[in-house]
């Protein structure tokens, strides 16, 4: 993409892949690049800037970023390393970055008060009232947390297939694992190499998914208690933003709740016996969307420590509509 017009990024860095969207004017161009989860904060910094050298944007554009990121577990956002990587890429005008929290809320609420449970690879929930008071529950990752995540699907299926091998039982949820990862007597050790990351992992929930759909009890119950868990995770963050005595709307977004025929009736159920006065509304978009809608997010302090801005030195913050024309 060639152009003098400034242009604006948004930049969603997740575990198993980094995905962007560039619109200039009326264009928009969507890239992908890898992801990020086991290298600490260097290695999501370097994730966001090998997207933007897969978007190959020119080094004298002018750009306003957004950046979701993953892998921040709630600490503080690394502001000024994201500066400085960018700006050996591209001329920044703005970064705002944020926790994928706060993206993954604005793509499925945008600006408004109400309460987010995200859940792919990993697993977070945040509330907010959009003004000075939210809350934050799980995202400590897969090995401490992420709770009801595909991480967490993929994890229980191994395990309790290891068990019913262990029974003398060999049902289809071995072999699943099986045909994923080997004969399971060298699963041990593959798991100490850090062969099995946790992208890989979370792949196994697709056939959990499937073998619990052919009626297979143990898979069944590894969905609902997913379900379970992450209406709980948002109820979390309910409690923590002061907004769970309230009315209040709640979206869930990420590619576990597409299989809602398996989640959602103990997900809605948990829901509805912990926050009687919340209630579902679809998500308007993805946290692609919602790290464009970063850029224009005019309270941080909505999401308080989960938000940080580096705007470069007498430049023009960009126009609202010109930002998110034409998004969905």
């Amino acid at each position: 993409m060639t152009t003098n017009d400034d242009m604006h990024v948004g930049i969603d860095v997740g575990q198993g892949g980094t995905r962007l969207m560039v619109r200039c004017g009326s264009r928009v161009e969507r890239f992908e690049a890898a992801g990020f989860w086991s290298a600490g904060l260097p290695g999501v910094v370097t994730a966001v800037a090998n997207g933007i050298k897969a978007a190959s944007i020119p080094a004298d554009a002018h750009v306003h970023i957004g950046i979701g990121m993953t892998g921040l577990n709630g600490n503080p956002v690394p502001i000024q390393e994201l500066s400085t990587a960018l700006s050996g890429t591209c001329c920044p005008v703005s970064v705002t970055a944020a926790d994928d929290s706060v993206t993954a809320y604005l793509g499925a609420l945008g600006p408004r008060a109400g309460a987010v449970v995200a859940a792919g690879t990993g697993t977070v929930a945040l509330a907010t009232d959009m003004e000075s008071r939210w809350g934050r529950a799980d995202g400590w990752g897969g090995e401490l947390g992420d709770h009801g995540s595909g991480y967490w699907i993929g994890r229980e299926g191994i395990r309790r297939a290891l068990r019913g091998r262990d029974a003398g039982i060999r049902g289809r949820l071995l072999d699943a694992v099986e045909r994923r990862f080997g004969p399971a007597d060298r699963l041990p050790e593959l798991w100490r190499s850090g062969a099995v990351t946790p992208d890989r992992v979370a792949a196994l929930a697709y056939d959990i998914a499937e073998i619990a759909r052919q009626g297979d009890e143990v898979a069944r119950a590894i969905w609902a208690e997913a379900g379970i868990h992450l209406a709980q995770t948002v109820s979390f963050a309910l409690r923590k933003s002061g907004m769970d005595r309230q009315d209040v709307p709640v979206a869930a977004t990420g590619g576990l709740f597409a299989a809602l025929d398996l989640i959602g009736s103990t997900f809605e159920e948990t829901l509805r016996q912990m926050n009687p006065q919340a209630f579902m509304v679809s998500a308007i978009a993805d946290p692609l969307m919602g790290a464009l809608e970063l850029i224009m997010l005019p309270n941080t302090a909505a999401f308080g420590s989960l938000v940080e801005r580096d705007v470069a030195t007498g430049s023009v913050e960009p126009d609202r509509a010109s930002a998110m024309r034409g998004t969905v």
